[in-house]
Protein backbone atom coordinates (compact mmCIF):
# COMPACT_ATOMS: atom_id res chain seq x y z
CA UNK A 1 0.00 0.00 0.00
CA UNK A 2 1.38 4.27 -1.02
CA UNK A 3 1.91 6.00 2.00
CA UNK A 4 -0.99 8.48 1.91
CA UNK A 5 -0.12 12.43 2.59
CA UNK A 6 -3.27 14.31 3.43
CA UNK A 7 -3.28 17.69 1.12
CA UNK A 8 -4.76 19.70 3.65
CA UNK A 9 -6.53 23.27 2.63
CA UNK A 10 -8.47 25.14 0.03
CA UNK A 11 -5.48 25.52 -2.05
CA UNK A 12 -4.90 25.86 -5.94
CA UNK A 13 -3.15 23.02 -6.78
CA UNK A 14 -2.38 24.52 -10.13
CA UNK A 15 -0.21 26.63 -8.75
CA UNK A 16 3.39 26.03 -9.70
CA UNK A 17 4.85 25.49 -5.50
CA UNK A 18 1.80 23.20 -5.31
CA UNK A 19 1.99 21.42 -8.40
CA UNK A 20 5.69 20.84 -8.19
CA UNK A 21 5.49 19.42 -4.63
CA UNK A 22 2.50 17.02 -5.21
CA UNK A 23 4.37 15.76 -8.34
CA UNK A 24 7.59 15.60 -6.55
CA UNK A 25 5.47 13.07 -3.98
CA UNK A 26 3.86 11.03 -5.84
CA UNK A 27 7.24 10.59 -8.06
CA UNK A 28 8.37 8.96 -4.44
CA UNK A 29 5.04 6.61 -4.37
CA UNK A 30 3.01 8.51 -2.02
CA UNK A 31 -0.76 8.74 -2.45
CA UNK A 32 -1.91 12.52 -2.08
CA UNK A 33 -5.82 12.84 -0.63
CA UNK A 34 -6.66 16.32 -1.45
CA UNK A 35 -8.93 17.62 1.79
CA UNK A 36 -10.35 21.40 0.62
CA UNK A 37 -13.00 21.75 3.60
CA UNK A 38 -15.79 24.02 3.04
CA UNK A 39 -15.04 26.21 6.49
CA UNK A 40 -10.93 26.18 7.94
CA UNK A 41 -12.02 26.15 11.04
CA UNK A 42 -14.25 23.65 11.51
CA UNK A 43 -12.43 21.63 9.15
CA UNK A 44 -11.02 18.76 12.02
CA UNK A 45 -14.57 18.11 12.54
CA UNK A 46 -15.87 18.00 9.01
CA UNK A 47 -13.09 15.52 8.05
CA UNK A 48 -14.56 13.06 10.27
CA UNK A 49 -17.58 13.02 7.86
CA UNK A 50 -14.58 11.79 5.02
CA UNK A 51 -14.18 8.38 5.55
CA UNK A 52 -10.17 8.91 5.34
CA UNK A 53 -7.95 6.90 6.82
CA UNK A 54 -4.38 5.33 7.12
CA UNK A 55 -2.86 8.89 6.75
CA UNK A 56 0.78 8.93 7.08
CA UNK A 57 1.50 13.00 6.60
CA UNK A 58 -0.54 16.13 6.90
CA UNK A 59 0.82 18.71 4.24
CA UNK A 60 -0.42 22.21 5.11
CA UNK A 61 0.29 24.25 1.49
CA UNK A 62 1.21 27.56 0.31
CA UNK A 63 -0.79 30.36 1.52
CA UNK A 64 -3.08 28.01 3.88
CA UNK A 65 -2.30 29.66 7.48
CA UNK A 66 -6.00 29.86 8.31
CA UNK A 67 -6.20 25.79 7.77
CA UNK A 68 -3.18 25.33 10.07
CA UNK A 69 -4.97 25.32 13.30
CA UNK A 70 -7.68 22.83 12.69
CA UNK A 71 -5.41 20.44 10.35
CA UNK A 72 -2.85 20.49 13.84
CA UNK A 73 -6.19 19.34 15.57
CA UNK A 74 -6.74 16.75 13.42
CA UNK A 75 -2.47 15.79 13.57
CA UNK A 76 -2.65 15.71 17.26
CA UNK A 77 -5.64 13.33 17.79
CA UNK A 78 -4.24 10.92 15.40
CA UNK A 79 -0.52 11.05 16.14
CA UNK A 80 0.45 12.23 12.64
CA UNK A 81 3.08 14.97 11.58
CA UNK A 82 2.12 17.78 10.41
CA UNK A 83 4.09 19.61 7.34
CA UNK A 84 3.61 23.67 6.76
CA UNK A 85 4.80 25.00 3.43
CA UNK A 86 3.75 28.85 4.29
CA UNK A 87 5.46 30.19 1.49
CA UNK A 88 5.26 34.15 2.28
CA UNK A 89 4.77 35.27 6.06
CA UNK A 90 1.42 37.77 6.44
CA UNK A 91 3.38 39.57 8.69
CA UNK A 92 6.00 40.51 6.22
CA UNK A 93 3.88 41.12 3.19
CA UNK A 94 1.30 43.56 5.61
CA UNK A 95 4.52 45.29 7.10
CA UNK A 96 7.03 45.43 4.39
CA UNK A 97 5.57 45.21 1.23
CA UNK A 98 1.81 46.36 1.30
CA UNK A 99 2.94 49.00 3.90
CA UNK A 100 -0.30 48.72 5.49
CA UNK A 101 1.24 48.81 9.26
CA UNK A 102 3.84 50.45 11.11
CA UNK A 103 6.81 47.79 12.07
CA UNK A 104 6.04 48.61 15.73
CA UNK A 105 2.20 49.08 15.42
CA UNK A 106 -0.39 47.28 17.89
CA UNK A 107 -1.67 45.74 14.08
CA UNK A 108 2.15 44.47 13.28
CA UNK A 109 2.75 42.92 16.65
CA UNK A 110 -0.52 41.57 16.57
CA UNK A 111 -0.16 39.63 13.28
CA UNK A 112 3.48 38.88 13.66
CA UNK A 113 2.02 37.00 17.28
CA UNK A 114 -0.37 35.12 15.51
CA UNK A 115 1.46 34.33 12.77
CA UNK A 116 4.72 32.91 15.34
CA UNK A 117 2.28 30.91 17.25
CA UNK A 118 1.05 29.22 13.87
CA UNK A 119 4.88 28.32 12.34
CA UNK A 120 6.13 27.16 15.82
CA UNK A 121 2.99 25.08 16.00
CA UNK A 122 4.03 22.98 12.55
CA UNK A 123 5.97 19.66 13.32
CA UNK A 124 8.16 20.91 10.31
CA UNK A 125 8.23 24.01 8.50
CA UNK A 126 9.38 24.71 4.94
CA UNK A 127 10.99 27.75 3.52
CA UNK A 128 11.53 28.25 -0.39
CA UNK A 129 15.10 29.76 0.55
CA UNK A 130 17.70 30.36 3.03
CA UNK A 131 16.30 33.56 3.44
CA UNK A 132 12.92 32.76 4.85
CA UNK A 133 14.57 30.21 6.67
CA UNK A 134 16.55 33.40 8.45
CA UNK A 135 13.30 34.70 8.82
CA UNK A 136 11.39 32.22 10.40
CA UNK A 137 13.88 31.66 12.81
CA UNK A 138 14.90 35.43 13.65
CA UNK A 139 11.46 37.10 13.92
CA UNK A 140 9.13 33.99 14.94
CA UNK A 141 11.50 32.18 16.69
CA UNK A 142 11.31 28.78 15.22
CA UNK A 143 13.44 26.14 16.28
CA UNK A 144 16.35 25.68 13.43
CA UNK A 145 15.89 21.91 13.53
CA UNK A 146 12.00 22.41 12.34
CA UNK A 147 12.67 24.12 9.24
CA UNK A 148 14.03 22.70 6.01
CA UNK A 149 14.89 24.56 2.77
CA UNK A 150 12.77 23.16 -0.27
CA UNK A 151 13.68 25.58 -2.94
CA UNK A 152 10.48 25.90 -5.58
CA UNK A 153 12.24 25.38 -9.14
CA UNK A 154 10.25 24.56 -12.53
CA UNK A 155 7.89 21.53 -13.23
CA UNK A 156 10.51 20.07 -15.76
CA UNK A 157 7.13 18.09 -17.36
CA UNK A 158 6.65 21.76 -18.75
CA UNK A 159 9.88 23.94 -18.59
CA UNK A 160 12.12 22.64 -21.20
CA UNK A 161 15.11 23.92 -22.78
CA UNK A 162 15.22 23.91 -26.10
CA UNK A 163 17.55 24.52 -29.06
CA UNK A 164 19.61 27.54 -28.80
CA UNK A 165 17.52 30.76 -29.30
CA UNK A 166 18.26 32.26 -32.89
CA UNK A 167 19.34 35.91 -33.05
CA UNK A 168 17.75 38.36 -35.62
CA UNK A 169 17.79 42.16 -35.91
CA UNK A 170 14.88 42.00 -33.38
CA UNK A 171 15.16 41.67 -29.68
CA UNK A 172 12.09 40.64 -27.87
CA UNK A 173 12.37 41.15 -24.07
CA UNK A 174 9.84 39.57 -21.69
CA UNK A 175 7.81 40.13 -18.35
CA UNK A 176 4.90 37.83 -17.20
CA UNK A 177 3.42 38.22 -13.21
CA UNK A 178 1.06 39.26 -11.44
CA UNK A 179 2.04 43.26 -11.55
CA UNK A 180 1.93 43.03 -7.61
CA UNK A 181 4.51 45.38 -6.25
CA UNK A 182 7.17 42.88 -5.43
CA UNK A 183 8.16 42.74 -8.93
CA UNK A 184 8.80 46.37 -9.73
CA UNK A 185 7.46 46.49 -13.11
CA UNK A 186 7.32 50.03 -13.11
CA UNK A 187 11.03 50.35 -13.00
CA UNK A 188 11.42 47.94 -16.36
CA UNK A 189 8.70 50.58 -18.09
CA UNK A 190 10.86 53.16 -16.88
CA UNK A 191 13.69 51.20 -18.29
CA UNK A 192 12.11 50.36 -21.83
CA UNK A 193 10.80 54.07 -22.41
CA UNK A 194 14.55 54.90 -21.63
CA UNK A 195 15.48 52.80 -24.59
CA UNK A 196 12.47 53.37 -26.89
CA UNK A 197 14.93 54.81 -29.44
CA UNK A 198 16.40 51.50 -29.97
CA UNK A 199 13.60 50.70 -32.62
CA UNK A 200 14.65 46.83 -32.51
CA UNK A 201 13.74 46.54 -29.04
CA UNK A 202 10.66 44.49 -28.69
CA UNK A 203 9.10 44.92 -25.16
CA UNK A 204 6.24 42.39 -23.45
CA UNK A 205 4.28 42.61 -20.36
CA UNK A 206 2.16 39.45 -20.19
CA UNK A 207 -0.56 39.19 -17.46
CA UNK A 208 -3.09 41.27 -15.16
CA UNK A 209 -2.87 42.55 -11.53
CA UNK A 210 -2.92 45.81 -9.46
CA UNK A 211 -0.45 47.67 -11.14
CA UNK A 212 -1.02 46.62 -14.36
CA UNK A 213 -2.42 50.04 -15.59
CA UNK A 214 -0.75 52.38 -14.29
CA UNK A 215 2.32 50.07 -16.19
CA UNK A 216 0.23 50.81 -19.61
CA UNK A 217 -0.97 54.18 -18.53
CA UNK A 218 3.04 55.04 -18.60
CA UNK A 219 3.95 53.38 -21.59
CA UNK A 220 0.82 54.18 -23.88
CA UNK A 221 2.98 56.43 -26.55
CA UNK A 222 5.35 53.69 -26.94
CA UNK A 223 4.68 51.44 -30.03
CA UNK A 224 6.95 49.03 -29.30
CA UNK A 225 5.68 48.03 -25.59
CA UNK A 226 2.79 45.58 -26.32
CA UNK A 227 0.76 43.50 -23.38
CA UNK A 228 -0.66 40.35 -23.94
CA UNK A 229 -3.59 38.82 -21.98
CA UNK A 230 -2.73 35.60 -19.34
CA UNK A 231 -2.04 32.27 -20.89
CA UNK A 232 -3.10 29.04 -20.03
CA UNK A 233 0.39 27.37 -17.70
CA UNK A 234 0.91 25.33 -19.90
CA UNK A 235 2.06 27.36 -22.78
CA UNK A 236 4.46 29.49 -20.26
CA UNK A 237 7.19 27.82 -22.18
CA UNK A 238 6.68 28.09 -25.22
CA UNK A 239 5.89 32.00 -24.89
CA UNK A 240 9.00 32.24 -22.81
CA UNK A 241 11.18 30.73 -25.47
CA UNK A 242 9.77 33.67 -27.95
CA UNK A 243 11.88 35.72 -25.68
CA UNK A 244 15.52 36.53 -26.01
CA UNK A 245 15.73 38.41 -22.29
CA UNK A 246 13.20 37.44 -19.37
CA UNK A 247 13.44 39.74 -16.43
CA UNK A 248 12.78 39.19 -13.12
CA UNK A 249 11.90 41.58 -10.23
CA UNK A 250 12.83 45.19 -9.21
CA UNK A 251 11.42 46.08 -6.17
CA UNK A 252 13.64 46.46 -3.29
CA UNK A 253 11.37 45.51 -0.41
CA UNK A 254 12.32 42.92 2.25
CA UNK A 255 10.69 40.40 0.55
CA UNK A 256 11.86 41.05 -2.52
CA UNK A 257 15.68 39.93 -1.59
CA UNK A 258 13.98 36.95 0.18
CA UNK A 259 12.96 35.03 -2.58
CA UNK A 260 13.47 33.43 -5.66
CA UNK A 261 10.38 34.20 -8.34
CA UNK A 262 8.72 31.13 -9.73
CA UNK A 263 9.63 33.39 -13.56
CA UNK A 264 13.68 33.04 -12.56
CA UNK A 265 13.13 29.11 -12.17
CA UNK A 266 11.30 28.85 -15.43
CA UNK A 267 13.33 31.16 -17.64
CA UNK A 268 16.25 29.41 -16.70
CA UNK A 269 15.10 25.97 -17.46
CA UNK A 270 13.99 26.65 -20.74
CA UNK A 271 17.65 28.33 -21.13
CA UNK A 272 16.89 32.11 -21.52
CA UNK A 273 18.71 34.51 -19.99
CA UNK A 274 17.35 36.20 -16.55
CA UNK A 275 17.98 40.23 -15.88
CA UNK A 276 16.78 40.78 -12.42
CA UNK A 277 17.24 42.63 -9.01
CA UNK A 278 20.53 41.55 -7.10
CA UNK A 279 19.28 38.76 -3.91
CA UNK A 280 20.82 37.47 -1.10
CA UNK A 281 18.43 34.10 -1.86
CA UNK A 282 20.44 33.14 -4.60
CA UNK A 283 23.01 30.94 -4.33
CA UNK A 284 26.64 32.44 -4.71
CA UNK A 285 26.45 32.90 -8.49
CA UNK A 286 29.08 35.09 -10.47
CA UNK A 287 26.06 37.20 -12.40
CA UNK A 288 26.43 37.93 -16.37
CA UNK A 289 26.89 35.70 -19.22
CA UNK A 290 28.72 33.15 -16.99
CA UNK A 291 25.84 32.08 -15.25
CA UNK A 292 23.07 33.28 -17.35
CA UNK A 293 21.81 35.67 -14.48
CA UNK A 294 22.36 39.64 -14.63
CA UNK A 295 21.91 41.25 -11.32
CA UNK A 296 21.03 44.64 -11.23
CA UNK A 297 20.74 46.68 -7.68
CA UNK A 298 17.05 47.33 -7.05
CA UNK A 299 14.92 49.75 -7.90
CA UNK A 300 17.17 51.19 -10.83
CA UNK A 301 15.88 51.61 -13.84
CA UNK A 302 19.46 52.83 -15.14
CA UNK A 303 21.16 49.82 -14.64
CA UNK A 304 18.97 47.67 -15.73
CA UNK A 305 19.03 49.96 -18.96
CA UNK A 306 22.96 49.86 -19.18
CA UNK A 307 22.65 45.92 -19.07
CA UNK A 308 20.39 45.81 -21.97
CA UNK A 309 22.41 48.23 -23.91
CA UNK A 310 25.54 45.49 -23.13
CA UNK A 311 24.09 42.81 -24.23
CA UNK A 312 22.54 44.56 -27.48
CA UNK A 313 26.63 45.45 -27.84
CA UNK A 314 27.56 41.95 -28.00
CA UNK A 315 24.28 40.55 -29.05
CA UNK A 316 26.22 36.55 -29.16
CA UNK A 317 26.13 37.16 -25.51
CA UNK A 318 22.54 36.74 -25.73
CA UNK A 319 22.83 32.98 -27.04
CA UNK A 320 26.13 32.00 -24.76
CA UNK A 321 24.30 33.47 -21.65
CA UNK A 322 21.01 31.35 -22.66
CA UNK A 323 22.97 28.22 -22.83
CA UNK A 324 24.38 28.95 -19.60
CA UNK A 325 21.51 29.69 -17.91
CA UNK A 326 20.37 26.27 -18.40
CA UNK A 327 23.38 24.97 -16.87
CA UNK A 328 22.65 27.34 -13.73
CA UNK A 329 19.71 25.86 -13.42
CA UNK A 330 20.74 22.04 -13.52
CA UNK A 331 23.52 23.07 -11.14
CA UNK A 332 21.12 24.35 -8.49
CA UNK A 333 17.65 23.97 -8.98
CA UNK A 334 17.06 20.67 -10.96
CA UNK A 335 14.33 18.30 -10.28
CA UNK A 336 17.17 15.74 -9.13
CA UNK A 337 17.97 18.77 -6.87
CA UNK A 338 15.02 19.41 -5.05
CA UNK A 339 14.16 15.82 -5.20
CA UNK A 340 16.83 15.44 -2.60
CA UNK A 341 15.63 18.16 -0.63
CA UNK A 342 12.34 16.62 -0.64
CA UNK A 343 13.52 13.16 0.43
CA UNK A 344 15.04 15.42 3.44
CA UNK A 345 12.05 16.91 4.58
CA UNK A 346 10.56 13.68 4.45
CA UNK A 347 12.98 11.86 6.51
CA UNK A 348 13.04 14.28 9.10
CA UNK A 349 8.44 14.20 9.49
CA UNK A 350 8.97 10.37 9.60
CA UNK A 351 11.16 11.51 13.04
CA UNK A 352 9.08 14.01 14.61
Amino acid sequence: MNKKILWWGRSDLNYSRNSICQNLLQDLGYEIINFSPHFSSLAHIEILFRGIKDIHLVWVPCFRHRDLMSAKKWALSNSVPLIFDPFISAWDKQVYERNKYLPDSNGALNLKHWESKLFNSADLLIADTKMHMNMFINEFQVNPNKILVLNVGADDRIFKPSLPIELGSDIHILFYGSFISLHGASIIAEAAIKLSNHKNLFWTFLGSGPELNKIKKMTRSFPNIKFENNIEYHKLSWRIKKAHILLGIFSKSRKANNVIPNKVYQSLACGRLVITRSSDAYPPLRGGVNSGIFFVPPEDSNALKNTILQLLKAPDKIVTAGKNAQKTYENNFSAEKIKKQMLAVLKAARQR
